[in-house]
């Protein structure tokens, strides 16, 4: 397209020098042949140069001048064309990521023994800028046991490279704020996490930490309880240890490697070239049956920013996700859905929780106005996630707990820390002066 126009352009050109040049021989000869001559940039130059006529020739002066001043902007307008041809190929090259990974998918899946009946419960992959460089990279997950790590592929000059496995249980944590990812495994009283930066082409180690709380299992001594603390190959003190979590371990962050069905459907639906209620649709069909162990429960749909277009809520058993259209199906972010008793929040060893109610029971609420999702899990206890929906991202900004235990009473937790009802209460208070119960919320699911 661009040679195209640039020929049509020339030839433009041409024509209007070689009328300038006759009306330039009109003037100079009283009588001017009938037929003009053969329009031809060769024979108007030859004309030009055997011509005695000085009017004529200053004419050819003139012509030269215009001549050379129509190949200077004909070179600078080349040079333009020349970088937005380079800049074309470039954005194609990175562009090229979409059919990349469709292919690189289709070609895992077509190694897979049963893909019918394994793949659309295990096989899973997700898709994310985690390189920094407006070029997602492809991570792939096959499958939910504890083994399960997540392979990491990048689009580096128009090829799909594979980098590393990370991760286990089939995800790995990638920490929004840090940049970077947390790779956890935890079995048999031992946890660790490896921090690890991506820059586009190779995965940096930067700490190692791990914990060890339980028996000496190695030695079969099952008397001797061991507590261990690691950075990378020195044994360190429980506070350097935390320390160390603190620093490069907490903040926001999202698990990626299960957010798609890697099938036909849900590689449509993320890399196909087609519209919004299209793409939709192929994520909706590349589903399992709802009756499939970790299969989502429930898609809700909900126009959250008042674009005139929706965004779906998908349920599993243990989040509730986000997804937006954008060229393609985006993962926006999630909430966790899953009611969790606070151990983590509350030093308190004999916590017990009613589980009287084994079912869940959650209700979804949106506020399209200011793009605030509250999510309630009531199965075990009054939880909410709050989050706000803005440029395409699902963020959290609160959660509270009230728990309720099986002697009547009831802990508090506020973000993750265990809180007097004192304190709980003035929250809530603060929370609604500010304005989030005077205005209209939508509730879009019960379960």
């Amino acid at each position: 397209m661009i040679m195209r126009d640039k020929t049509i352009t020339e030839v433009s050109r041409t024509a209007a020098l070689l009328s300038f040049l006759m009306l330039c021989s009109c003037a100079g000869n009283a009588d001017p042949p009938a037929t003009a001559p053969e329009s031809t940039t060769a024979a108007v130059e030859t004309d030009l140069s055997t011509s005695q006529s000085s009017e004529t020739a200053q004419s050819a002066t003139d012509v030269t001048s215009a001549e050379s001043t129509v190949g200077e902007t004909t070179a600078s307008e080349t040079s333009a064309d020349t970088e937005s041809t380079k800049d074309a190929a470039e954005n194609s090259i990175k562009e090229g990521y979409r059919e990349a990974y469709s292919e690189k998918l289709r070609e895992l899946l077509s190694e897979k023994e049963d893909v019918e009946d394994d793949a659309l419960c295990t096989y899973m992959f997700s898709v994310c800028d985690v390189g920094g460089d407006a070029t997602p990279e492809l991570l792939v997950s096959n499958g939910e046991y504890h083994l399960a790590s997540v392979a990491l592929y990048a689009y580096i000059d128009g090829k799909v490279e594979y980098i590393d496995d990370i991760g286990s249980y089939g995800e790995v944590t990638y920490m929004t704020e840090r940049k970077g990812f947390d790779s956890f495994y935890g079995g048999m009283g031992a946890f660790s996490d490896t921090y690890l930066i991506f820059d586009g082409k190779k995965l940096e180690n930067k700490i190692y930490i791990e914990s060890y709380i339980g028996y000496d299992y190695i030695n079969d001594d099952f008397d001797t309880e061991i507590e261990e603390y690691h950075i990378d190959d020195d044994t360190v003190t429980k506070e350097e240890y935390d320390k160390a979590y603190k620093e490069y371990f907490t903040g926001n962050s999202i698990g990626l490697g299960r957010h798609y069905y890697a099938n036909e459907y849900g590689i449509s639906a993320v890399f196909g070239d087609t519209d919004c209620d299209t793409a939709f649709d192929d994520l909706i069909l590349s589903l399992p049956p709802a009756d499939e162990w970790g299969s989502p429960s429930r898609m809700i749909t909900a126009d959250l920013d008042r674009d005139a277009q929706r965004e779906v809520f998908l349920f599993d058993d243990y989040r509730c996700m986000l997804y937006r259209f954008d060229n393609g199906i985006k993962f926006a972010g999630d909430i966790p859905t899953y009611s969790s008793a606070p151990y983590d929040y509350f030093d308190t060893s004999d916590l017990d929780v009613d589980h009287t109610d084994e079912e869940h029971e959650y209700h979804l609420y949106v506020q399209p106005e200011t793009g605030t999702v509250v999510f309630c899990d009531k199965s075990l206890s009054d939880e909410y996630y709050i989050s706000r929906y803005k440029d395409g991202v699902l963020a959290p900004t609160n959660h509270y707990q009230k728990l309720k235990l099986t002697d009547g009473s009831y802990v508090f937790a506020i973000d993750g820390k265990g809180v007097e009802e004192t304190e709980y209460e003035d929250f809530l208070d603060g929370l609604f002066a500010d304005g989030m119960d005077d205005m209209p919320f939508d509730e879009i699911a019960v379960g």
